[in-house]
């Protein structure tokens, strides 16, 4: 995998289709160190921010699970400034999938930070589902 891996980090727009979706058929049996998380998140931002749609929905996809293995908060505390705009801008996205995607990585990402360090996510939802005038697809992404 580290072959392909490589590659979608050296040449997104030529491999990152195939790395996400060789990454999301692995069956993961270890829980995923601050090394993994390394190599892993660069693709994951690259395909939350890319306008193929299905590059979006399977990086969401693959966040939620890489989220869910990660052990140890303080190993996603340090990509949070890099997850968290490419989150805000899919839970935002024209497309339902990519929403709903968006929004079950993100609820994977609050988990493994935990409530301590989930409470900027918190905050930042409430705002914009208690904001009035904002479009109904980014109501939508909040809930």
């Amino acid at each position: 995998m580290l072959e392909i891996i490589i590659k979608a980090l050296s040449n997104s727009k030529a491999h990152l289709h195939e790395a996400l979706h060789l990454l999301l058929e692995t069956s993961f049996v270890h829980a995923i160190d601050a090394p993994s998380l390394s190599l892993l998140i660069p693709m994951l931002d690259n395909g939350l921010m890319m306008h193929d749609n299905a590059c979006k929905h399977m990086a969401a996809q693959l966040m939620g699970n890489i989220c869910s293995l990660v052990k140890e908060p303080s190993d996603l505390l340090p990509y949070i400034p890099i997850l968290m705009p490419a989150i805000k801008n899919s839970l935002f996205d024209s497309i339902p999938e990519i929403r709903a995607s968006a929004a079950k990585a993100l609820g994977s990402l609050s988990k493994g930070l935990g409530v301590a360090n989930s409470m900027e996510i918190l905050t930042w939802l409430k705002q914009h589902l208690n904001t009035e005038g904002i479009p109904a697809s980014e109501r939508l992404g909040a809930a």
